[in-house]
């Protein structure tokens, strides 16, 4: 059955709580949303048993060709849909269709109940999930790289489970090495247990909670403490564990704000991409949002915007405006055809960049530059931009990619050649030289080896300075003749990087004719180099 449904978006800043009160701010979404999503209800995806396991996949009526990011939710209600089986995979709806909304292929599972089996059974179910999605990524377009998963409560216990166990914890069903993988990229846990086998410290379960833990697991902890612990996240904390965004109220009494605050420590401690955002105010029912901060749209947007920095693809700005001399690789047959260098570049980039390309200076203001990890200048001449704003966007993190004549540009306006690292000082070569490869460790060098040969329009440069960069790639002054050029220090870089504030930059001199945007060599030290500057991993 299928439906199809419209939704407003609510873009709001939220703050995270560190656990030693630090706060950082999440950013507003990575892509524009879509307005319209489709849902199918009750798709099976497993058979345990007599008993038939059911999903509703929720995704983007509007799809671009890119394969989606994909997000498991499983729903909460103590592992046994509390109260009176209200609390299934069709309560999460709406929290499905703001992910959906998004842009993610979004799948609200159920899986096999305390009254039906005990654990670890709900953890394979889930599990199965994963792999199910995993397994079948093609014909349902979703990337089988980039799967989170997301839970509330019971869910939410179960979520960090499935992100913390891998095959040696011994919950796989199928222990063949060579099997479908049933881990995922990002976790995010709302008000869910991480210890379960704290029977008399501040995790301590309490009330109903201790007879839901009895029927999940089959005996009381007394009975069997070796099954709580194996039942309890906090036991396979490890480096390995993906990305985990933590949500709890500091008022919750059934599933106690320690359970998070310990989890996040922990994965912390070893090294986790970890966060703990602390609902002020909030009970463990945070959906009702009586008097909490953030309010439920608050969550759902960190939520969201945790999901888009781990499973989306980073979004790229590659600007091909020419505003003085225009290079064939850039010329548009038409204004809504790519140019040669733009497809060759989006191609490179699929499954490693959401490329955007443009040639409208009005895509280059502070507001729309937020929405991009980077930007990759080919342009020329003196460009009709918000040169300002693009400045102050890398200096506050965003990357800059400068290739060949996008050193030509910008040459009345110093404070571009400061943040790039060099001014355009002519091109005296124009044949086949050979390239150093002075760093081999760089993303964007590495598959060059120590050197390599090339025919391209070679640049000099002025007001540049080995002591201001990280040198990547350099002319082999064996190769040319030195008469031509007239830096006296007869030193010709090529490509560098090097700190701007706190974004960074990436240069490359080649890049002038079709023949090098077709090299797999050049395409890949673009690329490469692109996603490092873009790159969240300071």
């Amino acid at each position: 059955m299928k439906s199809t449904c419209a939704w407003s978006c609510t873009a709001l800043l939220v703050v995270l709580s560190y656990s030693l009160g630090i706060e950082e701010a999440i950013s507003q979404p990575l892509a524009p949303s879509s307005s319209q999503i489709e849902v199918d209800v009750d798709v099976p995806y497993g058979q345990a048993g007599d008993t038939t396991l059911r999903l509703d996949a929720y995704r983007p009526t509007e799809r671009g060709q890119e394969l989606l990011p994909a997000i498991v939710m499983i729903h909460g209600g103590g592992w046994k849909s509390w109260p009176d089986g209200k609390w299934t995979k069709s309560t999460d709806a709406e929290t499905a269709k703001a992910f959906a909304r998004r842009g993610y292929w979004v799948a609200s599972i159920d899986y096999r109940l305390s009254d039906v089996a005990r654990f670890p059974a709900a953890l394979q179910d889930c599990k199965r999930a994963v792999r199910w999605i995993r397994s079948h990524a093609s014909a349902l377009r979703v990337d089988p790289n980039r799967i989170g998963v997301w839970g509330y409560s019971a869910g939410g216990h179960l979520a960090l489970l499935v992100g913390c166990t891998d095959r040696s914890s011994g919950f796989e069903e199928d222990q063949d090495p060579n099997s479908v993988s049933s881990r995922v990229q990002a976790v995010s846990s709302w008000a869910g247990l991480s210890d379960l086998a704290d029977p008399t410290g501040p995790r301590k379960l309490v009330g109903e909670r201790v007879e839901l833990a009895r029927k999940f697991i089959g005996g009381a902890f007394e009975e069997m403490p070796e099954a709580y612990r194996k039942a309890s996240p906090v036991s396979y904390v490890a480096p390995g564990n993906p990305p985990t965004l933590l949500v709890h109220g500091d008022r919750d009494e059934r599933a106690p704000y320690s359970h998070s605050a310990v989890m996040f420590e922990k994965l912390r401690g070893v090294g986790v991409d970890a966060r703990l955002l602390t609902v002020e105010g909030g009970g463990h029912l945070l959906f009702k949002e009586e008097g909490q901060v953030p309010s439920l749209a608050g969550l759902l947007e960190a939520t969201g915007s945790f999901f888009d920095r781990h499973l989306r693809l980073p979004r790229v700005l590659f600007f091909t405006h020419s505003a003085g001399y225009v290079h064939d690789v850039v010329k548009r047959p038409s204004p809504e055809k790519l140019s040669f260098a733009e497809q060759a570049l989006r191609d490179a980039c699929r499954g490693r960049a959401d490329l955007v390309t443009t040639q409208d200076p009005g895509e280059l203001t502070a507001e729309k530059l937020k929405g991009y990890r980077a930007v990759a200048f080919y342009t020329s001449g003196d460009l009709p931009i918000d040169k300002e704003a693009l400045l102050e966007y890398v200096r506050a993190g965003g990357g800059f990619v400068c290739i060949h004549n996008g050193m030509a540009t910008l040459m009345k306006y110093p404070p571009y050649a400061e943040m790039v690292g060099a001014s355009f000082d002519g091109h005296p070569w124009d044949q086949d030289i050979g390239v150093r490869v002075e760093d081999s460790e760089h993303p964007s060098t590495v598959h060059l080896g120590k050197s390599f040969r090339i025919k391209d329009e070679i640049y000099q440069l002025k007001n540049w300075s080995r002591r201001d960069v990280h040198v990547l790639l350099s002319v082999d002054p064996a190769t040319v003749d030195l008469a031509k050029g007239h830096r006296e220090d007869k030193d010709y870089a090529l490509a560098w990087t090097k700190d701007y504030g706190k974004g960074r930059i990436f240069y490359t001199a080649l890049g002038h004719y079709a023949e090098v945007w077709k090299d797999e060599r050049f395409l890949k030290h673009v690329t490469e180099g692109l996603c490092w500057a873009g790159s969240e991993d300071r």
